[in-house]
């Protein structure tokens, strides 16, 4: 007798195993769905909404003695015309399309049904109230489901896994008898327990949400507000289209949240301050920029520049004829190379030797302890003043010439959206030019940061004495989550068409594809939150809530594996002034010499020799399992505590 082929049989889970939804829950998609349809944002109708929805469901089983029903026998039990004059046929159309435009495949599992298709035949098994002949389409589009497997729905056949009769149905009806079945699931009672029961394999494929994700929902319940659940639920649907093999959630759960949430506080502002043009800063705004042209159709009338400035072009615009206008723009640094001034200033290669032979260029200074002082006395001297100031005016018009080109420097409302820390840049523009009504928008500002009276009005979503966080926290930001593809601005210069263009300084990226990879990750979730209007209402709880909670939990308490994701980029570099974030250390018995020699240096005045030591960041790293679970303690008992 000739052998049968494809004697195993490889079984799927839909929900949370080869698909999630976008917006979480299929709770949350009945709270959207009353947002919807009550058209009234009282929680209690909202509530009332779903607990009816819900409850219509256990009254049609119990009714129509089924263990599963679908939707429309569902809606046959619920009452709506407390809540709407909509028909029923409508409202469940409305249901349907919220439910089936959130779902997002989950990679990894896709990849594994892949691998099962190489050994044997696949089929997929639901329990569920949407039938077959909504979710298989559905899942055919999202590369689920190939033409011709089958896909067994309870409410189709009244019969569930719970109990575990849907798999004796599919049994039955599949003739299996003969298969070794192996089924993939992730619910412990339904996917692991009553297969095997019934003799078949179970294997459990654990998509939990992540430690922030469950802190978001957890805000969402405390104050009944669907929003932070909803972003979890975005997050963990990019995170697991998304998956990477190291488990790495550090852009889907920390980076991405951030910059989106940000961008959607700092647009909904801009809308209420009636601003026309928003310019978005090169090259930290850069996706920023990108994530703005995605979210402002849900604004109107706001107009999105990228434009490119950089200190690097301001500071030097600032010098007109006097010496105490470099002693300014020094100053606007804390610490710096000579060498990096002499090139911002545009000194040639032999003005720079001619430099070296009276001054050291390649050490660090500083006007605040004085040890700038040689330097200074030779930039501002007679003869290199002169040929200074003429550089200066010179970048000054150009400078000017592609501000106005841009529409900065109109009379419209605009405003200058920037990464922030001491708002320097704002200090010479607002004097460069004192007529303009240019807002200046911040992601934050830094506790160091330059006297509003003196450089004029800003906004900032963040002040970083507030957040009570180490310094790591702009470091984060900075040079991991804004990292860009091009370089900084040097100048700029007329094309052959009379356009004032940019002269960017070259880079050499190491990790573009990683770079490429994060911004794809940031701009589906901006698409995802896209999809829910009422987001907009609630950005700033996004942003303030959830996101900034998540960074500021990741610098006090951060997991190691989080940790290796932006430890190349764990430094500060400006105007040659290097720091080093110490955040491992491999003799972990050196860490508390580390800490102690570094206050010891904190009493002497050379504070730029001085690295930065993100203290938990270099236990996790240096203590290994022990570290994480210290920190998971220490973390722990201070939410406890408070």
């Amino acid at each position: 007798m000739k052998k049968r082929k494809n004697k195993i049989i490889y079984s799927f889970d839909i929900f949370d195993t080869c698909i999630t939804r976008s917006c979480g829950t299929g709770e949350n998609v009945m709270f959207i769905l009353a947002k919807s349809i009550v058209g009234d944002k009282d929680e209690a109708l909202l509530h009332e909404f779903v607990r009816l929805r819900k409850e219509a469901e256990f009254l049609a089983i119990n009714d129509l003695c089924k263990e599963s029903v679908d939707i429309y026998e569902i809606y046959d039990y619920f009452d709506t015309t407390f809540f709407t004059d909509l028909s029923k046929d409508e409202i469940i159309a409305q249901e349907i399309s919220i439910d089936t435009h959130s779902f997002v495949p989950i990679r990894k599992t896709l990849e594994l049904i892949d691998n099962c298709r190489q050994k044997g035949r696949v089929l997929f098994i639901s329990d569920m109230y949407l039938p077959n002949c909504v979710l298989y389409s559905q899942l055919v589009t999202l590369g689920v489901i190939n033409d011709g497997e089958s896909l067994y729905v309870s409410c189709d056949s009244g019969l569930t896994k719970r109990s575990g009769k849907l798999f004796d149905y599919v049994r039955e009806n599949e003739h299996l008898n003969d298969f070794k079945w192996i089924h993939y699931g992730d619910d412990y009672h339904n996917d692991i327990l009553m297969p095997k029961k019934k003799g078949i394999v179970a294997k459990r494929l654990n998509n939990t949400f992540s430690r922030y994700e469950n802190m978001w929902n957890k805000e969402a319940q405390i104050s009944s507000n669907l929003s932070p659940s909803i972003l979890a639920g975005i997050v963990r649907s990019i995170r697991l289209k998304n998956y990477v093999y190291n488990g790495d959630e550090f852009v889907p759960n920390i980076m991405a949240p951030l910059l989106v949430s940000f961008t959607l506080s700092l647009l909904k502002d801009a809308a209420n301050n009636n601003i026309n043009k928003l310019y978005f800063a090169a090259r930290d705004m850069f996706l920023p920029y990108c994530i703005a042209k995605e979210l402002v159709k849900k604004f109107k009338g706001i107009e999105l520049h990228y434009i490119h400035i950089s200190t690097k072009v301001v500071y030097p615009a600032y010098i007109e004829n006097e010496p105490k206008e470099v002693l300014h723009v020094l100053g606007l640094l804390h610490n710096f190379m000579p060498i990096s001034i002499l090139e911002m200033f545009g000194f040639d290669e032999n003005e720079i030797k001619d430099f070296e032979n009276r001054v050291d260029l390649n050490k660090l200074v500083s006007l605040e302890d004085g040890t700038a002082d040689e330097f200074v006395h030779e930039l501002v001297s007679e003869r290199n003043m002169t040929k200074l100031i003429k550089r200066c005016k010179e970048k000054r018009e150009l400078l000017r010439a592609y501000l106005l080109q841009e529409g900065l420097l109109s009379n419209d409302n605009v405003a200058l959206a920037d990464i922030g820390w001491r708002c320097t840049t704002q200090d010479v523009l607002y004097k460069l030019f004192p007529d303009k009504n240019i807002h200046f928008y911040y992601y934050g500002v830094s506790a160091d940061r330059l006297n509003i009276k003196d450089i004029g009005k800003y906004t900032s979503f963040t002040y970083n004495e507030s957040l009570k966080v180490p310094l790591e926290y702009q470091f984060c930001i900075e040079y991991y989550i804004c990292r860009n593809l091009e370089g900084t601005t040097l100048g700029y210069k007329l094309d052959e068409k009379g356009c004032y263009v940019p002269v960017l300084d070259k880079v050499n990226i190491d990790d573009k594809e990683g770079i490429i990879n994060n911004y794809n990750i940031v701009l589906d979730t901006a698409r995802l939150i896209c999809q829910y209007d009422f987001l907009v209402d609630d950005a700033e709880l996004l942003f303030y809530e959830c996101a900034l909670r998540t960074m500021k939990d990741f610098i006090l308490y951060p997991q190691s594996h989080l940790v290796r994701t932006i430890e190349p980029y764990l430094f500060f570099n400006h105007f040659g002034d290097n720091y080093k974030i110490v955040h491992r250390y491999k003799n972990w018995k050196l860490i508390c010499f580390l800490f102690l020699k570094m206050r010891k240096l904190l009493f002497h005045h050379h504070s730029h020799l001085l690295p930065i030591f993100w203290q938990s960041a270099t236990i996790v790293n240096s203590l290994g399992l022990i570290g994480d679970k210290y920190i998971m303690f220490k973390r722990n008992k201070n939410q406890s505590d408070s």
